[in-house]
């Protein structure tokens, strides 16, 4: 697991006692958009906290961020002191966890019952206080499974216009980790075709890059509106990401050449074997490449 340091600037914190600490509360934010910096902003002037109350935030893509850390947190009136606070973001009232999130919701709790040293008891604000937190969406059953995944090291082909950092985000880890695991000594002389190693879970799936999913949307793979965007977020990716990347792939210039040409370069070796690989030297999308196979079938 990455959990991801922003270096939020805090006020006065005061050590966790572990011999002390019983219980993981798990919260969400109540607002369907703040990430880390809104919550810790707003905690820190309109509350006037030290900063972000949780020990740990985890976002709607499963990236896990440092908030308090070990340190005291201001997250459940009459018992910061003995427990840990993890916030998710998101509104469970209304919307939606993401498997990303459950997922990442498990690695922590394992990740603080290790530095405990024993088995914490799991619960909801709710279960605290007097009020809606996490939410009825907050998938607490399954949060609460324990982990059991083990992590694997799978490649990434690196493509034009890539960067450690927009690769990060398409695979859920960061740019120092991607560096690390990569011992890269110039993080910006990557280039197109290169492999990088980058670590998952093999109890889950890995996720698509964004031109993958975004295509299976044009193609109507996951179907419209709300169900989409229901559903891509569910299968762990932003749908807001996914509909941009979607955006960017409709307005780009339609391909100059004909089907008919575009076949006949196929048939004539120019863009490789295989059908994917074909498709991406063509740079046209998948149901565009389908009637490119149609036509070379014909022809051969």
């Amino acid at each position: 697991m990455n959990i991801i340091d922003r270096k939020l600037s805090f006020g006065s914190l005061v050590p966790l006692n572990k011999n002390r600490v019983s219980k993981i509360v798990v919260h969400h934010m109540a607002h369907s958009t703040w990430g880390l910096e809104d919550v810790h902003n707003f905690h820190k002037n309109t509350r006037g906290w030290s900063g972000i109350g949780y020990n740990f935030w985890i976002d709607k893509q499963g990236n896990v961020f440092l908030g308090r850390g070990f340190n005291q947190g201001a997250h459940v009136l009459n018992h910061n002191s003995t427990t840990v606070g993890v916030g998710f973001q998101g509104d469970f009232t209304k919307d939606k966890m993401t498997d990303a999130q459950v997922l990442a919701g498990q690695q922590v709790i394992d990740y603080v019952n290790e530095w405990a040293g024993k088995k914490l008891e799991v619960v909801g604000h709710n279960e605290l206080q007097a009020t809606a937190c996490p939410g009825k969406n907050f998938r607490m059953s399954e949060v609460k499974q324990p982990l059991k995944n083990t992590q694997v090291t799978v490649d990434y082909t690196v493509k034009a216009g890539d960067t450690l950092y927009s690769i990060a985000r398409e695979l859920n880890t960061n740019a120092d980790e991607l560096i690390t695991l990569n011992n890269i000594k110039t993080p910006n002389l990557i280039k197109p075709g290169q492999k990088l190693k980058t670590k998952v879970f093999a109890s889950k799936p890995a996720l698509k890059t964004l031109d993958e999913i975004a295509e299976e949307v044009i193609d109507g793979k996951w179907g419209n509106g709300s169900d989409r965007f229901n559903r891509l977020n569910k299968a762990g990716y932003s749908a807001d990401q996914v509909q941009s990347r979607v955006n960017m792939l409709l307005t780009k210039p339609k391909p100059k050449k004909t089907v008919a040409q575009m076949a006949q370069e196929v048939i004539d070796g120019k863009h490789g074997n295989g059908h994917e690989n074909r498709r991406k030297s063509l740079g046209i999308s998948a149901s565009e490449y389908a009637k490119v196979r149609n036509e070379v079938n014909k022809r051969v």
